[in-house]
């Protein structure tokens, strides 16, 4: 009995995990960065894995900064997920899909000439659109 005397001391010592709740409020109020740091630690590896997953090891740093940078803007909205591992996931999905290639871009379709923004076609475009032969 002796023995366990020193270890149950330890772990009356020992703080209870705090709650991902609990260090959302502490960031939200007073800006506690180790609160925010623990964050990161808890749920990084998984955030990261998803974004190195749809973007690749060079993306991947890039949208999981920029995953918990959405973290620390949009407090409120991970507040109400009530479930914080799954709303980063979300986010980390969302983040690496619009940083991969051709994702949300609009293209322009490409100028002819420049004739097609005067109503004016080229001498090809002229040809086909007449019927006449495109051979000479």
């Amino acid at each position: 009995m002796a023995a366990l005397l020193p270890i149950l001391r330890r772990a009356e010592r020992a703080e209870a995990p705090v709650s991902d709740a609990e260090l959302l409020d502490r960031f939200g109020r007073a800006r506690d960065e180790s609160a925010f740091t623990e964050l990161v630690r808890r749920h990084g590896p998984v955030v990261y894995r998803i974004c190195r997953r749809l973007v690749g090891s060079a993306g991947a740093d890039d949208a999981f900064q920029a995953t918990f940078l959405v973290l620390a803007t949009k407090l409120r909205a991970a507040r109400a997920s009530n479930a914080l591992g799954g709303w980063l996931a979300g986010v980390a999905g969302r983040v690496a899909r619009q940083m991969q290639p051709g994702a949300g871009r609009v293209t322009k379709p490409p100028r002819l000439n420049g004739s097609a923004q005067s109503g004016k076609t080229g001498p090809l475009i002229s040809r086909i659109s007449s019927g006449r032969s495109t051979k000479n």
